[in-house]
């Protein structure tokens, strides 16, 4: 079977696979199409939404309530912002100290939507531990990109 220089795999492989590989060193995209990006290459908005992410990182990093939550799309059932949960609220109290492994994908094809996954180091020394954390970004009617959700990446 001819698979254009993807790797196929079985569902039971797959699985197998899963249980032994450690946690996103090997990362399974599944899609109709790829478009491979070099990290130099120009792209449209690219950089406007690479700027938002780092935004994110300092705020986070800084523990700036005010930069964070400007960066949360309010729910459209009430006007407040996705960062008005009890967990959200509860990990930003816990200190980080450096955020890394970051990757950026484009959540099915959309230009809209775009999912950024992460590795956060929270607490320091003996009780350091790391936290891979994943966030889905839309892009509002006015350019403004904002994050709809966050959570564990289990």
């Amino acid at each position: 079977m001819d698979s254009d220089g993807c790797i196929a795999l079985s569902n039971e492989d797959l699985l197998r696979l899963s249980n032994q590989l450690p946690q996103r060193d090997t990362p399974v995209v599944i899609t109709r199409q790829v478009r491979w990006v070099k990290a130099n290459q120009p792209s449209e908005g690219r950089q406007a939404f690479l700027d938002k992410v780092r935004q994110w990182q300092d705020a986070r990093l800084r523990a700036d309530r005010q930069t964070l939550e400007s960066l949360y799309a309010s729910t459209q059932s009430t006007s407040s912002t996705a960062l008005d949960n009890n967990k959200a609220k509860q990990r930003l109290t816990q200190p980080i100290t450096a955020i890394d492994n970051v990757s950026v994908l484009t959540w099915h094809d959309d230009k809209n939507k775009m999912v950024v996954t992460f590795r956060e180091l929270v607490g320091s020394g003996k009780r350091e531990r790391e936290r891979v954390m994943r966030q889905y970004w839309s892009r509002a009617e006015a350019d403004e990109w904002r994050i709809l959700a966050e959570g564990p990446v289990r």
